[in-house]
């Protein structure tokens, strides 16, 4: 109790030494209450950032309890280990051990502590941009009628940094002013600086760089004295460098966020890092170094993503954004290397603005608005001219903002440095000849022939013919000679689509091109050495019984091979899809929302796309042209029945068991079902052991 005391005043370091000397004296007697030292350590260790030390404590601490059977201590410790989880920027592990914390403490009656859970549970999934649990969770612990003073101020907290996230200042200075109160005269030094520094931000969001920072110095002298290089040095180092850029001294900023930098990698806090190497790039881009500038936000977009902080990565894809307008600017002699930035600069406009239309914050849905206009036009030709696919191909652009088609761009970049064939799979209209030019353009044979043919659309008398040519008078009509695809591919890529359509013979002729390097025209003689990279793709199972594909040759093109997922698995993309389908079919800014409506976007989020992005294309299409009869004078009817016959106003699509989404909870209801078997969980779910594998990633379930 008196190390709790401590803990209270922010004694941190005398608790660690104090708690480490009782460890030492009673670790050899194996005393139950060994696990309470340990506890109250790495209680000490976390405050101070030292992250590392702390779990080694907690863990300790539950095992210890565990044997001991001290289910109201089990609890706690589950909560600390959950809020250490939740500093290392692991939300969704932090709010699976909150709810084992609250589902215990509910068992046994537990109030007080039921409000920490609550606002724990709350605070994660803010981290996570989910505003309306993250309320509802921080509501219900500030309207527990045994909430304490000190819970109460950081509740309040909480609640006021998610209504400041969502851009309503009254309410959250009135929140946070409040637990400032609080947390003065009950003399809580931690939560005191926290709601000092939230307010700060409160201040900085509204454009008051100044006087944010006069909060920021109020807390980094309480963050000091109780904690010195620990986390709340960092966080308020972060924003003091942040605010002084925005005030125009970017020089002075840069060692500020430096220094922050060197905290958040020492602590291994990988949100705030991610957050840093953004402010880093900001304050690099207003000193005129934009290709700096674009290496830190790259950076940052990797790590926000890698933890799911939607609200963060988003706003770090809209400063990519603006940082590669700005390179296109200065590429502007060099119009190739432009048109590629440009694209790269729409991407991240795409999937900062799906971003946002989730998360529906007005202000920042409006700002991305602004931003992606600006991209568009360039972009999209739309400024005076009508869109034109010859002069903007977008056989490169790639919408990717679910972590499966992050993992599937991932490993065309690895792939793209190595010459050995690819198998790409997956169902029909899911992309897999847009990742064949990806993994092309990558290459170091991008400057080299693409050369494509679909094996299915071709008769099977004629694919020899087409793929290595063939020589004048060796069959009827062949009245010259004729170089086949493979030759026109030399020094480049070819494309194999729908290889499970070829004709064994036809197989067994590419096989002997992929082994040796070397063909012979039909009808000829001649031995033709070339050199070219094979990218195969089918929606079928080639190892299938009955599929007729030579295994020989599925085990000579699958040396490298990439599995895209449907769209159902991959329900992120679909609002990204839709603007981006909508705004090029329109010419310019159109957004789903303001086409269906959110009602239908919820049906459309639910429903299986059998078709995937194929049949996206479609909707969005006709939605477009639709649109266009309507403003024209036209009947606004064109199109409706296929629109209402897919996504029913006010009804769920039926579906098979199989192709409904698979939530976090679907999941581990299947694996608990099944006693932790993944291949019969995958068999519960309707899918397939490889997808089964995707989601745990996904939800970081392991």
């Amino acid at each position: 109790t008196l190390l709790w005391l401590e803990i209270a005043k922010g004694s941190y370091t005398e608790v660690i030494d104090t708690a480490t000397d009782l460890i030492e004296k009673q670790e050899e007697q194996r005393e139950p209450v060994l696990g309470d030292f340990f506890l109250v350590r790495g209680d000490a260790y976390r405050r101070l950032g030292r992250f590392s030390r702390a779990i080694n404590d907690l863990e300790y601490a539950h095992a210890c309890f565990r044997f001991f059977e001290r289910k109201r201590d089990l609890a706690v410790v589950s909560n600390s280990i959950g809020i250490l989880l939740g500093c290392q920027s692991r939300p969704f592990e932090a709010i699976e051990w909150f709810k084992k914390c609250l589902s215990i403490n509910t068992a046994l009656n537990l109030s007080h502590r039921v409000v920490d859970n609550f606002q724990n549970i709350g605070i994660s999934y803010y981290k996570l941009g989910k505003y309306h649990d993250a309320r509802e969770n921080l509501e219900a612990a500030i309207q527990n009628p045994t909430i304490t003073p000190d819970r109460l101020c950081r509740a309040k907290i909480a609640l006021g940094n998610v209504y400041r996230l969502q851009r309503d200042f009254d309410k959250a200075r009135e929140l946070l002013t409040d637990a400032y109160s609080l947390a003065s005269k009950y003399r809580i030094p931690y939560e005191e600086c926290l709601a000092l520094e939230f307010l700060g931000d409160v201040y900085r969001d509204d454009e008051k760089p100044g006087e944010a920072r006069r909060y920021y110095e109020r807390g980094m002298a309480i963050a000091r004295k109780i904690a010195p290089d620990g986390d709340l040095e960092m966080e308020l180092l972060r924003r003091e460098g942040e605010c002084l850029d925005l005030e125009q001294h970017s020089e002075e900023a840069l060692p500020v966020l430096e220094r922050a930098l060197a905290l958040a990698d020492e602590q291994g806090n990988r949100f705030e890092a991610g957050v840093i190497k953004r402010c880093v790039a900001t304050a690099l881009w207003r000193l005129g170094r934009p290709t700096a500038a674009r290496k830190h936000i790259k950076a940052s977009i990797d790590l926000l993503d890698e933890i799911s902080a939607r609200h963060e990565l988003a706003i770090s894809h809209l400063q990519a954004t603006r940082i590669l307008m700005s390179l296109t600017e200065t590429a502007s002699d060099d119009g190739e290397h432009a048109d590629t930035t440009t694209a790269e600069a729409w991407q991240h406009a795409v999937v900062c603005q799906g971003i946002f239309d989730d998360l529906r914050i007005e202000y920042w849905s409006e700002q991305i608005k602004g931003v992606i206009t600006t991209v568009a036009r360039r972009h999209l030709a739309v400024d005076g001219e009508r869109y034109d696919e010859r002069v903007h191909p977008t056989n490169t652009e790639i919408i990717a903002v679910s972590p499966a088609m992050q993992n599937a761009l991932r490993h065309c970049r690895l792939y793209a440095k190595d010459d050995e064939p690819l198998l790409i799979t997956g169902e029909t209209g899911t992309g897999k000849g847009l990742l064949a030019h990806y993994v092309h353009s990558q290459s170091d044979r991008r400057n080299g022939p693409f050369v494509d043919i679909n094996c299915a659309a071709i008769p099977s008398d004629l694919i020899e013919s087409e793929l290595f040519g063939h020589e004048k008078g060796s069959f009827t009509g062949a009245t010259k000679r004729t170089i086949g695809k493979f030759e026109r591919a030399d020094g480049g890529t070819l494309f194999l689509d729908e290889i499970g359509d070829m004709s064994p013979r036809a197989q067994a002729k590419v096989l002997k091109v992929v082994e040796e390097g070397r063909l012979q025209r039909v009808g000829g003689t001649e031995t033709i050495s070339v050199n070219v990279r094979i990218i195969a793709a089918t929606n079928r199972d080639l190892q299938a019984s009955g599929c007729g594909f030579r295994d020989d040759l599925f085990f000579r093109l699958s040396i490298l091979e990439i599995d895209i997922p449907p769209l159902r698995e991959r329900i992120e993309d679909i609002i990204p899809l839709l603007n981006y389908f909508l705004s090029r079919y329109a010419g310019a800014v159109v957004t789903a929302e303001d086409i269906f409506g959110r009602e239908r976007l919820s049906l459309m989020a639910s429903y299986t796309w059998p078709g995937n992005v194929r049949e996206i294309m479609k909707l969005t299409k006709q939605a477009v042209l639709r649109r266009k009869a309507k403003v024209a004078g036209g009947t606004d009817l064109l199109f409706a029945d296929n629109l209402a016959q897919l996504f029913p106003m006010g009804e769920t699509p039926s579906e098979p068991d199989g192709a409904r989404p698979i939530t976090r909870s679907r999941l581990v209801h299947a694996l608990e079902q099944a006693g932790g078997n993944k291949t019969e969980a995958a068999r519960s779910l309707g899918i397939s052991r490889p997808t089964l594998y995707r989601y745990l990633g996904k939800f970081d379930i392991r």
